[in-house]
This record gives structure tokens, C-alpha cells and sequence, in this order.
């Protein structure tokens, strides 16, 4: 005897499936790829103050940088390969704390800055291929005796809100460095303000934005690193979640750029020149020889990024 069910439940799984009909339309329709076929401008955030990758050079609405450089690469040949006659692009300024929101809102659909792709941060997005190698160290005052990891114990350490160093340096402070103060800053900038002024003994961040931040210092000669890296953090291009093809793009582009002779020239003028002087690390030329999207990793057993 076959089974009939009541009328009113007929129609809740009617409705339950244009429900779903109406939900995978909504998700295929936010493909970045779609959008931009459709003659929709490509929305990207840009760090507004993270020189040499990214910033806004003062009275300028057109960002600069090693990672904008980088990203206008990729964004080209997302254009070629799509056959759009027209891409406009708007930059959007985005920090530590707002990229994130605004990739998960679709605000955005790229950020172009020094955002490292973490396993905690793919639960919210995507990332692109590395654009840079970078190591989490401290920066310090010569008299303030840091020199390695269990120099930190007693000392009080800036970190920035929404960067890898707010997720390592906790995890440090609570099992093995448990006499050291952390003070969280809203930027960057900030944060190293407070060092210059004596507010902190030591700024945690990844060794490329404290050596910038260092160089551009009146009191660079007064500032040391550690030598040690307490991880190895690929520095990205973030995008929206579950959107593999635009991400597959993207990555195309990256790898066309990354395997001619532009790349080489695009390090030079921004880390090179104008009073910089940091040579391309071996892991930075292999990754660009092999470009990869794997996330980055703490060097010290049992701790997360």
C-alpha cells in the first residue's frame, strides 16, 4: 500500500526545494568570474599603509607596491583570459582588522597587501599562490637584551590585531614564556611607534615588515631582530571562499608572471632600491620556480598560525 503523506508536508518539501534551487543560484551567481562577465567592476583591498607591498602614496586614490605590482599581473591576465574588451578596477583600503570581514562579505573579491595564508584563516577564504616568504621575529632595542625566544620571558612585546603574530605570540605566553606582557596595537604602525618610544621592549611581526619599518626609522641603528624565525608564512592574495575557478585564474596568472623575467625586475624596485637592500631568499626563488598555496607553518612544535 503505498504511503501518502499529509498535504500540508507536500508542500513544506515544495518549498523546502526552491528554497535550495534559490540558494545554489545565489552561490553560482557569486562567482567573481560571473560578476565580472557581466560588466561588473572588480572590487580589491588594498593594505593602506604596508610599504614596500602595498599603500596609497599620499593624495592618490592608485595604490603602489611589490603586491599591487603582483596583483595587477594576475588581474590582466584574468582580463585577457576572460576576453573582456573592458576591467575596471576599484581599490578599496582595507587593514589587518576589515580584510577579512570584507572577503567574507564579498566587499571584496581580492586583497592585495601582506596577508599570510593560514590553515585557522581558510576556514573564511581562499589564497593564491605566495607572493613572498616572510618568518615571524622581534624587533627590539639593542639594551633591551633580546636575542632569542627565551629572552622574551619578563619583557613587554607589541603585536598588531588580526595578524599572525596576535595567534603565535598568546600560545607562547601561555605555556612557555610566562612572565612576557603583550600589547596589542590596532596597526602597524602603531605598534612600532610604541617601540620607538620606549611604551614596549620588543615588536613581534614578520621579518620583512619590521626590517622596512626598521630601514625608514631615524632610530634604525638603535633597533635589532632576533635571528631566529619562529615560522615560515606565505604571503598571499586573498580571496573569496569557494570560488576555485576565479582562485584557478588568478593562480594562472601568477604563474605566467612568475616564470618571466618581469618578475625579477618587479623585486628589484621594490626591495632594492630607495634604501633597501634585502636579497630574495632561496625559498622565495624556489616558490616562484614551483608556486604552491600551502599554508604556513609555526617552527616550534605544537604551536598553530
Amino acid at each position: 500500500m503505498p504511503i501518502v503523506f499529509p498535504r500540508a508536508f507536500q508542500y513544506c518539501v515544495v518549498v523546502l526545494a526552491l528554497s535550495i534551487h534559490a540558494s545554489t543560484g545565489q552561490a553560482q551567481s557569486a562567482s567573481v568570474i560571473d560578476k565580472l562577465k557581466a560588466g561588473k567592476p572588480l572590487e580589491v583591498g588594498i593594505r593602506e599603509a604596508t610599504k614596500p607591498f602595498s599603500w596609497f602614496p599620499e593624495g592618490s586614490k592608485v595604490p603602489t607596491g611589490y603586491s599591487v605590482e603582483i596583483c595587477n599581473g594576475a588581474i590582466e591576465h584574468v582580463k585577457k583570459d576572460l576576453k573582456l574588451r573592458e576591467l575596471t578596477v576599484n581599490y578599496v583600503p582595507v587593514n589587518s582588522t576589515s580584510r577579512m570581514a570584507k572577503i567574507k562579505s564579498r566587499e571584496i573579491d581580492m586583497e592585495c597587501g601582506i596577508t599570510v595564508n593560514t590553515e585557522s584563516r581558510q576556514k573564511d577564504a581562499d589564497f593564491s599562490y605566495a607572493l613572498f616568504i616572510s618568518g615571524q621575529q622581534v624587533l627590539s632595542r639593542r639594551s633591551a637584551g633580546i636575542t632569542d625566544l627565551s629572552s622574551l620571558n619578563g619583557k613587554i612585546i607589541a603585536i598588531t590585531k588580526g595578524t599572525t603574530a596576535e595567534k603565535l605570540f598568546p600560545q607562547l605566553r601561555d605555556s612557555m614564556l610566562q612572565q612576557m606582557r603583550l600589547v596589542t596595537f590596532a596597526s602597524n604602525q602603531e605598534a612600532f611607534k610604541a617601540l620607538e618610544s620606549g611604551q614596549v621592549q620588543g615588536f613581534a611581526q614578520i621579518d620583512v615588515v619590521l626590517e622596512t619599518m626598521r630601514i625608514q626609522s631615524a632610530q634604525a641603528n638603535e633597533l635589532v631582530m632576533t635571528k631566529e624565525s619562529l615560522s615560515v608564512e606565505p604571503n598571499s592574495i586573498m580571496l573569496p571562499k569557494d570560488d576555485p575557478e576565479f582562485r584557478k585564474l588568478v593562480n594562472a596568472g601568477l604563474r605566467k608572471l612568475y616564470a618571466s623575467p618581469a618578475m625579477g625586475a618587479i623585486y628589484k624596485r621594490w626591495f632594492q632600491a630607495d634604501g633597501f637592500n634585502i636579497p630574495m631568499s632561496r625559498m622565495l626563488r624556489e616558490s616562484f620556480n614551483s608556486p604552491a598555496g600551502n599554508a604556513g607553518v609555526a617552527l616550534i612544535l605544537g604551536y598553530s598560525l
